[in-house]
């Protein structure tokens, strides 16, 4: 297939995507992320990972032991703040999803780092928060994707 140098060959859009389509996406990866991450949590707290005495800051300021709130809500925050930047992502870009996805990767590497820094936190529940991060960021950006492409 010949192109001129002009031409685009791709099967993402090159326009902004609505508004309602982000919205939708991040509704629907949120909640899904936040749920396959709660049964993750509750296998991996049933398995003992998640210790009573290991304590982290919580969205009330006490410190607290992770619990499945925290879990949910967490997934569920930090997908919203991504649907956020993927709109605004929208706006500027003639390439919105794809620039999309190489944001939230860099977002979900930098955030791999943040289980790491709970302390005494023993080497299970640590594993367990990693995964919880990879799945939301695949589930959550995913749905959020696909849905914009639709």
């Amino acid at each position: 297939m010949a192109t001129s140098p002009n031409t685009t060959v791709s099967n993402e859009p090159t326009s902004r995507i609505a508004l309602s389509k982000i919205a939708v996406g991040t509704i629907v990866g949120a909640l899904a992320a936040a749920a396959v991450n709660a049964v993750v949590f509750f296998i991996a707290d049933a398995a003992g990972s998640f210790p009573e005495d290991v304590l982290v800051e919580s969205p009330g300021g006490d410190p607290a032991p992770i619990g499945v709130g925290t879990v949910i809500f967490a997934t569920i925050f930090q997908l919203v703040v991504a649907g956020i930047v993927f709109a605004v992502i929208s706006r500027f870009s003639n390439r919105p999803v794809r620039l999309f996805w190489y944001v939230a990767m860099v977002v979900l590497v930098l955030s791999l780092a943040l289980p790491f820094t709970i302390s005494d936190a023993p080497g299970d529940m640590i594993v367990a928060l990693l995964l919880m991060h990879l799945l939301a960021a695949v589930i959550g950006v995913g749905i959020m994707t696909r849905v914009a492409r639709t």
